[in-house]
Parts: structure tokens; sequence; C-alpha cells
């Protein structure tokens, strides 16, 4: 701490004055002060020696963190120490978290607890030891890489959707390599990952880095890279400076893949998370990131299937539709008469259930319309049921006569198309003893017997020759 001004110092005159007027106060100039008044006399004193708030700066020890949130804990030195409080309002407030043998900074108001006659420091804001001076430093850093382009928007490359190399730049002790791994064997265990060992803290941390890096660039064409994780876990200002550094971020915009930080927090930012193509809020994130197509893919994996199953299943149902199609026009001649003749019979016999229906709904209006006569219209009825049942008759008749002039004409058309009635006409075919039909004159070779079907009866016959012999043969000039 450093030394105190004229005005802080401790004035003992005073303090002589104000301690004769409470001896006079409590009944006499040789009164013994009580114990209340001399922790109220020396708290008015700190209070005026120390009106203002001090920075002071010292090493925690005897952390201790209280059910409702306050921080209580000491400054030391190598030669004393200072108890210190820390409202849960304020330590709300902290960038960091703080721990035992940490150098920090705080700002404080002086206070004495009166009833228990201690000194200590009412915290009104705290930082790790140096902050000050790391902000300052990365503030001018990016100030001076922005200046030069190196975190444009239009410089940052698209993450790939499906990478499946990636480069991991990591120290092989790290917390945030385990995470990583963790979370890439779980989404994504089709990923392979490609370390390039680095340290993350240290004064050789920065140079590592980038070396790191670099390598990763230098064979990213070789160990077939397509995307580079650059991760760390968190830690305090000191610990992620190393990420900081202005030939980290040159190596990281000179990568020919892309390159995605989780460094530290959410609420941590590093220069090398500027300049990256992708900030990750941590190491797991950006593992996520750099899985999420594998990870949307495998999620899709069951609808794809079940889509393939019933796109199979549809095409193979089509398949089958039309080899029954084929199937269907590939039967035999007198198969298909002998359908026609069954379907002749069904048109015969739907003929007749139309008609005996025609009749009987006419029978039925006809009876309605008797019934509905009056007394004194009967003979009108009558005469118009008379002239009714006549129209019927006729109208019977009539369709009965159209019915069987159709009827006999499909007979007509079945009788033609019968294979006896092409060959009453003299026609005839042949079959081999086996029953093939002879469509072709290679089929009978000389001396072949086969059978001519004619219209009356059956004729066996023999070939004598074969088409080639029988041919007149040309006479020499």
């Amino acid at each position: 701490m450093s030394a105190m001004s004229a005005q802080s110092r401790f004035d003992f005159a005073r303090f002589r004055a104000e301690q004769q007027h409470a001896r006079n106060h409590d009944g006499g100039g040789d009164a013994v002060l009580s114990v209340s008044a001399l922790n109220a006399l020396a708290g008015r004193h700190l209070q005026n020696a120390f009106p203002a708030a001090l920075r002071v700066m010292g090493e925690i020890s005897a952390l201790t963190l209280a059910r409702s949130g306050h921080l209580y804990f000491s400054l030391e030195d190598a030669a004393a120490e200072v108890r210190c409080t820390l409202w849960a309002s304020q330590a709300r407030q902290l960038r960091f978290t703080p721990a035992a043998g940490q150098q920090v900074e705080v700002l404080a108001q002086v206070s004495f607890y009166e009833a228990k006659g201690t000194f200590q420091l009412n915290i009104l804001a705290m930082q790790a030891a140096g902050a000050g001076a790391l902000y300052e430093a990365f503030l001018r850093i990016r100030a001076q890489l922005q200046a030069e382009g190196l975190f444009d928007a239009e410089r940052k490359r698209p993450i790939p959707r499906y990478p499946r190399i990636i480069g991991l730049v990591t120290s092989p002790h790290a917390a945030a390599l385990h995470d990583v791994l963790v979370c890439l064997r779980e989404r994504a265990p089709n990923m392979q990952v490609r370390l390039y060992p680095a340290s993350v803290q240290g004064a050789q941390a920065p140079m590592e880095l980038a070396a790191a890096l670099g390598t990763a660039a230098l064979r990213a064409e070789e160990d077939g890279l397509e995307l580079v994780l650059l991760v760390r876990g968190g830690g305090s200002p000191e610990d992620l400076a190393a990420f900081n550094d202005p030939t980290l971020a040159r190596t990281l915009r000179a990568c020919p893949v892309p390159v995605i930080t989780g460094i530290g927090h959410e609420t941590d930012t590093s220069i090398a998370d500027l300049a990256a193509d992708l900030r990750a809020a941590t190491p797991t994130r950006a593992a996520e990131i750099a899985s999420e197509g594998f990870f949307a893919l495998r999620a899709r994996l069951p609808v794809l299937a079940r889509t393939l199953h019933r796109a199979f299943a549809r095409q193979l149902l089509q398949y089958r539709q039309r080899l029954d199609l084929a199937a269907h026009r590939l039967r035999d001649p007198r198969q298909q008469w002998q359908q026609n003749l069954e379907r002749l019979r069904l048109l015969r016999y739907r003929f007749a259930s139309v008609l005996r229906a025609d009749w009987s709904r006419h029978r039925h209006r006809l009876e309605l319309a008797r019934r509905a006569l009056t007394a004194p219209d009967l003979r009108a009825a009558r005469a118009r049921l008379a002239h009714l049942d006549e129209r019927l008759h006729a109208a019977q008749s009539a369709l009965l006569r159209e019915r069987r002039r159709h009827l006999a004409e499909l007979a007509t058309r079945l009788r033609l198309l019968a294979p006896q009635t092409i060959l009453a006409r003299g026609y005839a075919f042949a079959t081999l003893p086996d029953g093939e039909i002879i469509r072709r004159p290679a089929q009978l070779p000389s001396g072949a017997v086969f059978t001519l079907h004619l219209a009356e009866g059956k004729v066996p016959a023999q070939a004598l020759s074969s088409p080639q012999q029988s041919a007149p043969k040309t006479p020499r000039a």
C-alpha cells in the first residue's frame, strides 16, 4: 500500500483532546475509558484518517463463502494482513472467481467494527492483479489488428457442415482436450481428430500455440484437415493472455482451413476469438458446432430409413403389378375364350335380374297407384291403370327385344371369334406330337410326323422333305 498523505496521518493532538473530553464527560479527569467509548473513539478517528476509498494489493487467504453470498477473507503480504468483507451485491459483479493464494487489487473503505474492536476493509471492487494492464494491452492489440482488417466479416470462412477430419490445437494435459473428445465421441464417432499439442498458459504459450497452428496449416492437405479447433478451458485474465498474441492471430488467419475457437468461458473474449472464423463460448460448444451436421444427420437416419423402406416397397409393388399384367396378357387363347363365355353367362344373368327388378318396380308403383285411387276416381284410375299396363307391357316388350338383339349380336361375335368357327371356314392348324403348334417350316425336318387339326377331326401327316430340299433347282447354262 502506498504511503499515506499528510492529510490522512493520525492526528495525535486531536486524539488526546478527544480522550480528555471523554474523561470529563464520564465524570472526572482521572476517569478510565470504557471499552465502548474507546472503540467509538478509535472508530471515529479511523474514519477521519481514511475518509476516501483506498486501492490495496495483496494475496487472498482464509477465504470463506457465506450462505448469504458474502465473501470473508484476509489480504496479506510478507509482513502483515488485514481482514476484508465483500458483500454479495459486489461479489456478483466479479468477472473472475477469487481463490486462496490469488494476488488481487481491491478498492476498499476502511471500517472499524466497534462491537469487537476489529479493523477491516469493506471491499467496493476487486480485480486480479495486473488485469488493468492486460486489458490495456488487449485494447491496443485489438485496435492494431482491426486496422489491418484482420477481423473483417468478409474474411470469415464458412464452417463445413460435415468435416470428416479436424485438427485440435490445445494442451495434451488440458481438461478442454477431454471435453472435446468426449463430445465428439458421443455426437459424431465417425470424425477423426488430429492433435497438434501446445502449451496454453505461461510465457512460452503464445509461441507454441502459433507454432502448433502453423504446423496444422502446413499439414492441412497432407492430413486431410477440413476444420481446426483452438481450445482452452476457463481461467484468469493472466491465464488467457497467451491467446491475445498478435502473431497467433495472424497465423490463425493464414490457416487454409476454417478455425473455431473455444477459449475460456462465455464471458471471456480474446484476440484469437476475434480473428477466428467462428467463436464458441466454451471448448465443448466448439466441438458441438463442429459435429452439428453429423449429429443432425444421425437424428434423421431413422426417418430416412423409413422413407427408403416405403419407397422400396412401393417400387416392388409396381414391379409385381407389371409382372401380373404381363402374365395376364400372355394367357392361352382358349382360356380367354372360356373367360368370354363366362362373361356372356354373367351378362345374361344380369339381364334377367334387371328385367325382374324393373318388373317388380313397375308392379310396385302400379300397386301404390291403385291403392291411392279413391272411390269417385275408380273408373278413371282403372282406365289409366290399363293404359299404364299396356305401356308397361309395350316398354318391356321393346326392352326385351332390344336386349335379345344385343344378346344375339354378342353371341354372333363370340361364334365368329371361336376357334371352331375359324376352322369351319377351311382353315387348319398343325401340331407336333408334344402338342406344340407349328408356326415355321424350320420346325418340320424331313420325315417329321405331325397332326393336322380340321373343323371335324384330326389327320395324321408326315413331312416328305424340308423347305430347302423342295426348292426348284436353277438349270445350268
